[in-house]
């Protein structure tokens, strides 16, 4: 697994090369891993290991002495992948980061990221497939090598095939260009048209217009103490829904609707939106230009959020049915602490 990649093939033009690696077993995955670190090592690059523990402390006894470098530092920083890819958001602005001060220091950064997708449920996956087709644009200016293997065993085939058009290069054997890959601009618009499930019948609802921006805050609040949100985190819910509320009637025209509901697990808001609604690509991963004076809104969202979906589902009467694609829907979902979910199960929610 040396050289650079086969550009002849097409594929992103730039210095990042941003690898998938099909696995279907730790055997296969070991003996990938341990000559792509050792290359790194060998080229002088700064290595990071981003896995689940077992695997990377494997990783750690096969290296042996070569992770320590001659003054006893470590050589190759090992990380836990729940630590690591615990918000894509975060995520994506400290990978954009680590890589420019690598940059700035004249070295090259290595990485090897194995995502948890296995853990993730649907909505947690639809964002984290967002991250990964946004590390090809925040690091396409950037000397960088990112290898992220992918459990062909275990996976739900429809997971795998997004993670393999979210990479433009794929390893076996040695590096090629992927001829699955997708644009991110098209990979992440697709992911923006995806029909979201329909809310539980006893969802509440409120419709709102430009007026009702403080019922709208009222309601959240009501909603999130009612749910057992703990107390520090019912005002971001506040402000990330009323960001989203903001946006439907300023960007969109209104009116809209939220609609609230929880399980024992997490609390939920969809802000509805009538039509399809002129979303950016990314949808608030990356942050605005400071000089811009929109784009705030769904970014200040997605970093007060623990999951926020953008979605489409069907449209209702006040639905622009000669745009398509039904009405827009954006679902900022907040994970109740263990209190709060027993609570939730006593009341039968």
């Amino acid at each position: 697994m040396s050289g650079p990649p086969d550009r002849s093939r097409g594929g992103p033009e730039g210095p990042c090369t941003h690898l998938t690696l099909p696995y279907t077993s730790q055997t296969r995955l070991l003996s990938t891993a341990q000559p792509y670190v050792r290359e790194g090592l060998a080229r002088g690059e700064v290595v990071m290991v981003v896995a689940a523990d077992g695997f990377w402390s494997r990783l750690r006894d096969l290296l042996g002495d070569e992770v320590t470098g001659g003054d006893g530092r470590e050589r190759v920083r090992f990380v836990s992948a729940d630590v690591w890819y615990a918000h894509p958001a975060r995520t994506l602005t400290a990978v954009r980061d680590m890589a420019v001060r690598v940059r700035d220091g004249g070295e090259r950064l290595r990485l090897w990221g194995e995502l948890p997708w296995a853990r993730w449920n649907v909505p947690q996956t639809r964002q984290w497939l967002r991250y990964e087709a946004l590390l090809n644009v925040v690091l396409a200016d950037q000397d960088v090598v990112a290898c992220c293997p992918v459990d062909l065993v275990h996976l739900r085939p429809s997971v795998l095939e997004a993670v393999c058009a979210a990479h433009p290069y794929t390893v076996g054997p040695g590096w090629r260009a992927n001829p699955r890959y997708q644009e991110p601009e098209h990979f992440l618009r697709r992911l923006n048209r995806a029909r979201l499930p329909d809310p539980p019948a006893d969802a509440r609802r409120i419709h709102f217009d430009h007026g009702d921006l403080a019922e709208v805050r009222r309601a959240v609040a009501a909603t999130a103490r009612s749910a057992g949100l703990p107390d520090d985190r019912v005002f971001p819910a506040v402000l990330a829904v009323a960001e989203l509320a903001a946006n439907a009637v300023v960007h969109v025209g209104g009116p809209g609707r939220l609609e609230v509901w929880w399980s024992p697990d997490e609390l939920v808001y969809q802000i509805r939106s009538p039509g399809p609604a002129p979303l950016p690509p990314a949808c608030g991963f990356l942050p605005p230009d400071p000089l811009s004076t929109t784009g705030r809104g769904l970014w200040m969202a997605r970093q007060l959020t623990d999951v926020l979906e953008v979605g489409t589902c069907p449209g209702d009467g006040a639905a622009r049915a000669d745009e398509g694609g039904g009405d827009t829907a954006v679902r900022a979902h907040f994970a109740l602490p263990r209190q709060a979910r027993a609570w939730a199960a006593d009341q039968g929610a």
